[in-house]
Order: C-alpha cells, then structure tokens, then sequence
C-alpha cells in the first residue's frame, strides 16, 4: 500500500525555518529536574506547572529549528504573595539552593549551565539519525546549526532582575548606587560572553531597570496575595536612570531588547533611546497580544507594532488565551490566528512572529498543548482567507511567521554593535 502524499500544508511547515522567540525547558530542568531528553507522559490541557511542553522530543516532532530559550530566575516577592510556593524549599531542596537561594545573578548562570548540561547530555545519548540538538552561543554558531539543520538552542534572559549580584540583592525598589550600576554592567557583559541573544528587560516585580505590568492572569488570583502585588504596582514608571544606561549599553553589545512585561511607558522609552542612537533590528516584544484585540497594558498598542515594523523588529504572539482576548476560553488558535492577522494589518507581515511561552506557567490554547502540536499554526495559516475568499498568505508570508522574520532580526541584529 502506498503512502499518503504529505500534505502541502505540512510539506510547508517542514520546509520553514521555524522559530519559537520565547519558551521556558529551562524552568523545569532547573526548579524540577526534568530531563529535556524525552516527553514526560501525557501533556495536560489544563493548567498544569508540572507538564513538559517543550521536551526535545517534542520540539523536534514540531519542526523547530531556533529555539530561544528564557531563563528565568523566580523573584523572592513571588514566594510571598503566593505562599504555596513556599512549599518548593522541601520538595526540592537542591533546585532551592541552587536557583532560589543564590543571588539572581547566580542563579541566572547556574540555569544557562544546567540548560547547557541538558543539550550536551542528550547529544551523549542521541541514537544515530537523530536530529542534533545544540546550543548557539553566537550568531556563527546559529547559521552552523541550520546549515546541519541541528535544532538551535539560544540563551535569553527573562526579567532584567537576573543581572542583579550582591550589591543590588532581591529587592523591589531601585537603589541608585556607583555599586549596583558597576555590577550590573559587568553582569549583562558577561551574560552576553555567555550568549544571552536578548533580554526581557521587566518580569512580575520592578527591578533595577524596569518596571513592568499585573502578572498574575486571573486563573492564579485564588493562589496568590494579588491585592497587595497591585498595590506595588505603578503603570505610569518606566526605565529607571540605570535602565536607561542598560538599554545603551545592550546596544553596544548587540543584546537584543524584548520589551515584553514592560509598562507602556517602559517600552516607550525604549523606542525613544533606540531611536535617539538611529539603530534599527534592535527591539522586539517576544510574547504578547494587540491592546486592539485585548486592551491590556501588557500587549502592543498599534502605534507599537508601527514602530517595531519600520525599526525591523518583530512582535511574537502568545500562545495563552488569557493575553489574546478579553474573555478566556480553552480553544485559542483562533485568537492565535486574529492576534497575527492583526500584526499583519497594522505593520505589515514582516512584523509577525510568534512567542509560545510553552513551560512558563502559562495554559496554552488546548490545540497547541505542546511544541510538538506547533504544525496546526501552519494548517490553520493556510487556511486563513481574506476578502473574496483569497487566501489570506502567500507561502513566503506564513514562512516568515514561522521563523523568517524572527530570523531576520537574529541574523541582523544579534551580535552587531548599534
């Protein structure tokens, strides 16, 4: 019996280069040992801390070729205002010592070593015709990954708190010292030495650079103390003096600038010092909606995703329901879709990316549960018509969702001094 021909919906997705701007296997190598080798039974649809999304297994039966893989260093207020959290000191006390305890500096290098341990650990192990897997520390060594079509695994930092050593501590008011700013600076060069291709400058708590917008979606208010997090939180803050410095200075070191988590005023200023130093393939938002479709503070007004376009960035849709639409459901690749074609309408299709999110204590939409699943955003895309009933993308437009775009900014950005 012959073989069914592969559909051309699935030929295409095979055949892009496929990017995912921000997703967390790093957290659950480093708060609950898992290994990234293998998938970890069946994927909940649910809102489920425990699952593993993003595998090995799993993003290469997806197709993904780039993966930007966030770090992130849980701040000490979170473990305060969801005490459940607390819990984590006895369960896992090595993952505590190792990631919670230190500084967040610290921590931050000792998750980029365990995300290096986990690659170099399946390339020990890899059976022979496997598909590759390794870490890209530089643009170089990026383009020598496609070339072998070894999916790609970059270091990104989520939440500018991760450069802050001793001198700058856990704190959530910034502290304007000759110290904190020294240490800072030398943290974020050494961070770049380290291949860290971009920085999400705001996470859930102001830091010494940033401030950013409520964390917490709605799902997750019974679990934590929110009213006293709202209370702490100020949309009108932006950069601090040292952020401003830390935005000029990730532009000499061709540290890309994600203004994801950011207040609107943050990213504004961003886009202000990014173009007061003329730099264009600098900035980019990795993970986030359209204030059009959602009028959250945390997604994109359409003045933004202007900006991002005529700058070469790109803005990464979200795969979580809750930032897509004022409603939450638990089918989104509807949203998924309306959130793109929004981008497209406002900045052109050059601007469109995606950012899953996928194992950062985020619900996926349950079409798209795991990194595995990541062909039904090709399907769906090619499906998509406009006016008239012509399709809504051309192959080139939906190549350029997946990955091209992203890629673009990689290649134009990373590692190039502004």
């Amino acid at each position: 019996m012959t073989a069914a021909p592969t559909p051309a919906w699935r030929r295409l997705h095979d055949e892009a280069t496929v990017v995912d701007l921000h997703a967390h296997p790093a957290l659950k190598a480093t708060l609950f040992r898992r290994s990234l080798r293998h998938r970890l039974g069946p994927v909940s649809t649910r809102f489920s801390p425990f699952s593993l999304r993003t595998s090995f297994a799993n993003l290469v039966d997806g197709g993904v070729d780039v993966l930007l893989s966030a770090v992130y260093v849980p701040e000490a207020p979170l473990l305060a205002h969801i005490p459940l959290l607390r819990l984590f000191r006895l369960l896992q006390p090595a993952a505590w010592r190792e990631f919670i305890r230190p500084s967040y500096f610290q921590a931050t290098v000792n998750a980029i070593a365990e995300m290096e341990r986990q690659v170099a650990a399946h390339g020990r192990r890899r059976r022979p015709g496997a598909r590759a897997v390794q870490v890209a520390r530089t643009p170089a060594a990026l383009e020598a990954c496609l070339a072998t079509r070894a999916l790609a695994v970059v270091h990104c930092l989520e939440g500018a708190h991760g450069l802050h050593g001793a001198a700058a501590g856990k704190g959530t008011t910034p502290r304007a010292t000759a110290d904190v700013e020294a240490e800072v600076l030398a943290n974020l060069a050494q961070l770049q030495a380290r291949g860290v291709a971009y920085i999400t400058l705001a996470h859930f708590y102001p830091n010494q650079v940033a401030a950013p917008c409520f964390p917490f979606p709605e799902e997750l208010l019974p679990l934590a103390r929110w009213r006293r997090v709202l209370a702490e939180h100020d949309l009108t803050r932006g950069l601090t003096p040292l952020g401003e410095t830390v935005v000029a200075r990730m532009l000499d070191l061709g540290i890309l600038i994600d203004v994801t988590h950011c207040t609107p005023a943050a990213r504004a200023r961003v886009y202000e010092l990014v173009d007061a130093r003329g730099a264009r393939e600098r900035v980019l938002a990795t993970h986030v909606g359209a204030q059009a479709i959602n009028p959250s503070p945390y997604n994109l007004a359409d003045w933004e995703i202007r900006w991002l376009a005529d700058h070469g960035g790109v803005a990464g849709v979200i795969f979580m329901n809750y930032w897509l639409m004022p409603h939450e459901t638990r089918l989104g690749l509807n949203f998924i879709a309306r959130t793109l074609e929004h981008f497209v309408q406002v900045g052109g299709v050059e601007v469109a990316a995606f950012g899953s999110d996928l194992d950062g204590f985020t619900d996926p939409p349950d079409e798209i549960v795991d990194a595995a699943q990541l062909p039904r955003l090709t399907q769906r895309l090619v499906a998509e018509r406009g006016p008239g009933g012509a399709r809504r993308y051309d192959e080139a437009a939906i190549a350029g969702i997946l990955g091209g775009n992203a890629l673009r900014l990689l290649r134009q950005g990373w590692g190039r001094p502004a």
